[in-house]
């Protein structure tokens, strides 16, 4: 008689018909009194089996142990604050996902790891969102990387590169051609073929970029050696890392990769292409431009877009059907496309003064709007801040806050005015009522911590529209976005603010903003000094 492990569906139909009527079992256990009682043990065993997860199994192989970690375990007070936000008992989602992320981005910083009891929560916290996953590898240590090797779900993991220099690097590869910083030093950046070889992609690509820091032409090749045996989502992460000094020796591989088989690393490629200055791709762009933006026999502009899109085009990044994301009919986003792929020293050519010609043009037969969404995303990719000054100061500059595909061209161009500019545009709009749309896209783009003239201006037009009859949802909005960005310094000031709503005898309805959003910023303060 055999006693191997049963299906658990064939125990329950053994025990609904009865041992009596189908016969002994040829799995239950000899050493059983009855047949009966050997069903129930089997019953119960599976039960606990499946409860555990796992498929019952006579022996069961123990994993090596977790390497031992080499930096420290934040202090027992900054664990248990990770604790209390992984467990969701802090402020609402939105706040918490922010605060964990600053947490960790802290803990990282300063060289230390998550304590072992919050593993388990933090990488569910990874596995629920894709921001969090290159800190969830490098808090987690070695601990985080064991247990996402022994359970799927956290399989995730393993694709992330655990250095806590590189997770700046494998997150986006975005970085200016024309790079100022000296490289570092040629053992800073040596070549490890082991870790090229077994690494995961995460590590692979961080890897990459800091071999391209200091030898660009020799990351490359070793990129081209491995390109035909990676898959798709490797490709379009190793293309990305071209971006660190991207110079004219890449531009052979990348119009290869133009005809990739996969649409993600076509896209890379587009995009790095773009930002090679005296590219063939910009010159092709340029030429496709100027046909569709030209000179008329006196001197005038005529704007007429592409009527179609051949395969050379389509070759290049325009898609010959561009769906509803756009927000535009077709011809308007191949326009703006090619505009923003086109260097704007092509313009020269035009006037003295292009940006001023261009955008004083009257809008006569509707094209304007689309030629300036181009403009501004050519000089958010060129990092041209005088172009961005005009273009922000032109009067139809509101159209540059429309999104489409999820970009709004105003981001690009106030993420190069420097911060004192970028903070002085925004407090001129705080108190227009009519640009509340327009200032708060602006306050998101001001890095934080905003400086405190600026935070001073919010407080004050949250108090103005928390004291307005139907105007607190914006205050609302603005407490929401300075839960991050002010200063945590400022808790103090702000706690006084809502002191203050709370003795007026008026009743305000959202009077407990401000009191959250000090409640945060006293969170954000003491979870910094844990952390320290």
């Amino acid at each position: 008689m055999t006693t191997a492990t049963p299906a658990w569906t064939e125990v329950m139909s053994t025990a609904l018909v009865g041992t009596d009527r189908t016969g002994p079992p040829t799995w239950v256990p000899p050493t059983a009194p009855d047949p009966a009682s050997g069903l129930l043990e089997v019953a119960a065993l599976l039960a606990v089996s499946r409860r555990a997860g796992r498929t019952s199994e006579r022996e069961i192989a123990r994993p090596e142990p977790a390497a031992d970690e080499a930096r420290p375990t934040v202090g027992k007070a900054a664990g248990n604050r990770l604790t209390r936000l992984l467990d969701g008992n802090v402020f609402d989602a939105d706040i918490r996902g922010e605060l964990i992320r600053e947490w960790l981005g802290l803990a990282a910083g300063r060289g230390l790891v998550a304590p072992p009891q919050s593993l388990p929560a933090l990488l569910d916290a990874g596995r629920a969102s894709r921001e969090l996953r290159s800190l969830v590898a490098v808090v987690g240590g070695n601990r985080a990387r064991w247990l996402a090797e022994q359970r799927p779900s956290w399989g995730y993991l393993l694709e992330e590169a655990d250095d806590p220099d590189e997770v700046d690097l494998t997150e986006e590869f975005d970085y200016p051609y024309e790079e100022t910083a000296a490289p570092p030093s040629a053992a800073a950046v040596a070549w490890d073929e082991t870790r090229w070889q077994e690494g995961n992609a995460g590590t692979r690509a961080a890897l990459l970029a800091r071999a391209r820091r200091g030898d660009p032409d020799a990351a490359r090749e070793h990129l081209i050696a491995a390109w035909s045996k990676e898959p798709a989502a490797n490709r379009e992460r190793f293309i990305a890392t071209l971006a660190v000094r991207l110079g004219p020796g890449d531009e052979e591989f990348l119009e290869k990769a133009l005809d990739d088989r996969a649409k993600a690393v076509r896209q890379q490629a587009v995009r790095l292409l773009a930002r090679l200055s005296g590219s063939a791709y910009q010159e092709r762009m340029a030429q496709r431009a100027r046909a569709a933006v030209r000179l008329d026999d006196s001197g005038g502009l005529i704007i007429e877009p592409p009527a179609e899109v051949d395969p050379a085009m389509v070759r290049d990044g325009l898609s010959a059907d561009p769906g509803n994301g756009a927000g535009y009919g077709k011809r308007a986003w191949w326009l703006e496309a090619l505009v923003a792929a086109t260097p704007l020293s092509t313009w020269r050519d035009y006037a003295p003064d292009p940006a001023t010609f261009l955008l004083s043009r009257p809008d006569a037969d509707g094209w304007a709007e689309n030629l300036m969404r181009g403009l501004a995303r050519a000089a958010a990719r060129e990092r041209d801040v005088e172009w961005a000054r005009q273009l922000l100061a032109a009067p139809s500059a509101k159209a540059l806050l429309r999104p489409s595909y999820g970009v709004r061209p105003a981001e690009g161009l106030y993420e190069l005015l420097p911060p004192a500019e970028l903070s002085e545009h925004a407090r001129n709009l705080l108190t227009d009522d009519n640009a509340s749309q327009q200032v708060y896209q602006l306050l998101m783009m001001c890095p934080a911590p905003w400086p405190a003239d600026l935070g001073t201006a919010v407080l004050d037009r949250v108090v103005v529209l928390i004291t307005r009859q139907r105007q607190g949802y914006r205050a609302d909005a603005l407490c929401q976005l300075a839960t991050r960005k002010l200063s945590p310094s400022a808790a103090a000031e702000v706690a006084a603010r809502a002191a203050a709503l709370r003795d007026d005898e008026t009743q305000y309805t959202y009077e407990r903003a401000i009191e959250r959003l000090a409640e945060v910023l006293y969170f954000r303060q003491k979870m910094i000094e844990e952390l320290a």
